[in-house]
């Protein structure tokens, strides 16, 4: 019996659903985004990534310099390559988690998470913005512990707007591998720049 999730069309409706980007966002390709000089480290390094999916990237910067509209990038370009890639933040990740556990949940718990570990790509952003309570940090670590020991077949891409320094040792530990990247970079903030006629 035929999977219902492999014929393309389907496959592909199965890859969209699951993709966590909004409708804009997933008009958002490397071709219909610019290289510039502060950003052309991290792009080329998440270009990369689409091609061959492996380890971590973490791009570091402030706000609004073009980090979500990578991640985005390096998510539909998983998609169209028939993977599954998931894009979400820290946030918003830990709030499904703990909806999934309640009692009345319509998601299994281990299915959404089953679903974060074992794509092919995934991007995290914001991942210093939550409440560091224990639940959390086991959560966290688990996710990156697990897709660190399997980084040779998977690719994780973090974003961050505090520096590096200021996420937990074993978290930091796994980024900074040799066989990982981590690009801090800068600019002015395009969301200023993108609609301006």
């Amino acid at each position: 019996v035929p999977c219902p999730t492999c014929s393309k069309n389907q496959q592909a409706d199965f890859l969209l659903r699951m993709c966590g980007l909004s409708r804009e966002m997933q008009e958002w390709q490397f071709e219909n985004s610019r290289r510039t000089g502060w950003n052309h480290a991290a792009f080329d390094a998440a270009k990369s990534l689409a091609a061959e999916p492996a380890w971590f990237l973490t791009m570091i910067g402030k706000p609004g310099i073009g980090k979500t509209r990578l991640m985005a990038c390096l998510v539909n370009a998983g998609r169209a390559l028939g993977w599954r890639s998931i894009y979400t933040t820290m946030p918003q990740l830990l709030d499904y988690m703990r909806r999934a556990y309640a009692p009345d949940a319509t998601v299994k718990a281990d299915d959404f998470w089953d679903s974060l570990i074992g794509c092919k790509i995934l991007c995290v952003d914001e991942i210093d913005r939550f409440n560091p309570t224990p639940w959390a940090l086991e959560k966290l670590f688990e996710l990156v512990d697990w897709r660190y020991r399997h980084g040779v077949d998977v690719a994780t891409v973090f974003a961050s707007n505090a520096p590096i320094d200021d996420l937990p040792d074993y978290i930091r530990s796994r980024m900074k591998d040799v066989r990982c990247q981590v690009i801090e970079f800068g600019g002015p903030d395009i969301r200023n720049l993108q609609h301006k006629s």
